[in-house]
Order: C-alpha cells, then structure tokens, then sequence
C-alpha cells in the first residue's frame, strides 16, 4: 500500500538524507560548505582582474557590490562551521546564540541594504542614496536583531540551537514562519511594483528583479518549511533544507551574478598595464 498523506507529511526522510555522514561531517554541511569555498576560490582567482576593472571606475556602488559579495562570502562561511560546532556539540547556554546574532544580523544588513539602495538610486544621486541606505539597513537589522535577541535571552527560545532537549521547539518554528512570511510579503510587493502607477520610480534593471525572485522564493521556502514543522509536520524539514541551501550555498553567486558579472565582462585592462606586459613578451 502506499503513504497516505500524513505519512507523507510526517516523514523524516529529508532529515535521514541530509543526515548522512562523510567522516565527521554530514552530507548537508557538505552541500553548504563546498559551493562557498567553491567561490571564494574563483574570486580569489579574479583578484587581480577585479582589482584592475574596479580602480578604472568611478562607480562606489560598484565597488560597494564587490565589498558585499566578500562580506556575505565570509559571513556564511562563519554562519555554516558555527552550524556545524553547535550540531556536534549541541547545548541549551543561550550564550552561544551571539556569534549567531551577529552573523545573521549583518547577513540581514548587506542582503536589504542591495534593495534598498537600488530602490533609492532611481530617486535620488548616488551618495544620497548610499546615506540613505545605510541608515535604514542599520535600522532594519538592528530591529530584526533585536527581536530576536527577546525571543532568546527573555522568553528563552532556542532558535540557533541543535539541543535534542530544547523546549518549545514548535515556537522556535512559528517565528522563523513569521520572520521569513514577513520578507515574502516585502518581495511580492517589490515585484508587483512595476506593474502599477508607481513603476517609474523602481528600478527597470532587469537582474534587480532576478535577485529580488531569488529572495521571495528563498524565504517562501522557509515560511513554508517553518509553518509546517510548528505543527510536527516533519516534511517542512525539506523546505528549511533547501532555503538553507538556496542562502548559503548560492545567494553570493546570485548577487554577482546580478549585479556584478555583466560589468568585470567588460573588462578592458588598462593600457599602461598592456605596454608594460609587452615589454616582457618581447
């Protein structure tokens, strides 16, 4: 006989896969780490090109960009080996949620701050626009933070932790729910925009709203996931497994992409650079 749907709904099966071990580290901090190094490998390998193309140009932003794509790089590098430490050391100190706050709080602050600044620079010059984006995304973050910070430290919810004996797991769930159905709402609306009254003061760049997509379905994916296993439903695993994916693993090469690869193809080294590499070729 086949799974009815409760089965369906109350299977373990994502956790058990992901779960499988290499040596000491499990099959799904492997899927995590690996596209991070990955990564950072090939910027390291465009370092000197990125250099060049980027002391070229006048454009902050673009540097900004650049600066981003390192910070989120390292940031989830740290997030994923905090992820790994506190799953094979699991506790209940509360204490050990900080490294995660500020790693997350800062993630938070450079994936807005992109928004915000590309929704502000059609209205706005440059520098105002980068003012502008700095004070909101520190407020934002701040904010997310701080609620988090209360959830922790005050009603005590374990929402960084890997404890098998956590309490009120269910709610730890019920939050990640809200917080991500929140960031939804805030990308659904974002791409609904250019198709009302007020599309002429939104950016028209095409990647803006390939990145903005990748961050609705990203935080779909884990409203959905979090909702789920609030009510013991296990297969809400699955979805919190590929948000954490999507993130992690893929949210950097998706910001390069869209904001960052179209302009280091147009590289053109510069020229005093080329009469000096032909002075060694010949």
């Amino acid at each position: 006989m086949g799974m009815n749907i409760m089965d369906i709904l109350t299977t373990k099966q994502c956790y058990d896969i992901f779960a499988f071990k290499f040596s000491s580290i499990n099959l799904f901090f492997t899927i995590l780490i690996v596209p991070v190094i990955f990564f950072l490998l090939f910027l390291l390998s465009q370092l000197s090109r990125s250099y060049a193309k980027l002391k070229q140009s006048d454009s902050i932003i673009m540097k900004t960009y650049y600066s981003f794509i390192w910070g989120v790089c390292g940031f989830n590098l740290i997030r994923v080996v905090l992820s790994m430490f506190m799953y094979h050391y699991p506790t209940d100190n509360r204490v050990f949620s900080i490294p995660f706050l500020v790693v997350n709080c800062t993630l938070i602050f450079l994936e807005v701050s992109v928004v915000i600044f590309m929704t502000f620079r059609y209205v706005v010059s440059e520098y105002e626009a980068i003012k502008r984006t700095g004070v909101i995304s520190i407020l934002f973050s701040i904010l997310h933070t701080s609620v988090q910070i209360v959830l922790i430290f005050v009603l005590e919810l374990d929402l960084y932790g890997y404890s098998e004996t956590s309490e009120h797991t269910n709610w730890n769930y019920m939050y990640w729910f809200i917080s991500s159905a929140v960031f939804v709402v805030i990308y659904l609306v974002i791409m609904i925009l250019p198709k009302t009254s007020l599309r002429y003061r939104v950016p028209s760049r095409a990647s803006f709203y390939y990145y903005v997509q990748f961050l609705f379905f990203e935080y779909l994916f884990f409203s959905i996931g979090g909702l789920l296993v609030s009510f013991s439903l296990d297969i809400g695993y699955c979805f919190i497994d590929l948000y954490m994916i999507l993130h992690f693993a893929l949210y950097a090469p998706v910001l390069y992409y869209c904001f960052l690869a179209e302009f280091f193809r147009n590289l053109r080294v510069p020229s005093a650079y080329n009469d000096l590499l032909s002075q060694y070729i010949t």
